[in-house]
């Protein structure tokens, strides 16, 4: 009985510290990105609203680097805000690695 005690007491320790760990990385990332990341603006590609409370959408964009001339493909679940294909929406990246970025 305490060892199944002491299990499940583990195994939620090692949730919440997942859960933290996870957290903490997401706030250090959003804050480094705010402070040294670089605006560009992509065009949106796609846009693919929620069927159920038509309150959020995916919002698919795009962005070629003008120095190596690579396409980049962001994906952001936003409020539906009237996004449509072809407008802009600012995205904040890291310059030197555009995989790590934030739509804005």
């Amino acid at each position: 009985m305490t060892s199944i005690l002491i299990l499940d007491l583990a195994l939620t320790g090692a949730l919440l510290l997942l859960i933290g760990g996870s957290v903490v990385f997401y706030l250090s990332n959003y804050r480094w990105l705010k402070a040294y990341g670089t605006d560009v603006g992509a065009i949106i590609t796609h846009v693919r609203r929620d069927n159920i409370a038509h309150q959020t959408c995916l919002v698919t964009a795009t962005w070629t680097d003008p120095r190596t001339g690579r396409r980049w493909t962001f994906k952001g679940q936003r409020l539906d805000m009237g996004y449509q294909a072809g407008h802009l929406v600012g995205i904040r990246l890291d310059p030197r690695h555009p995989s790590h970025y934030m739509m804005q």
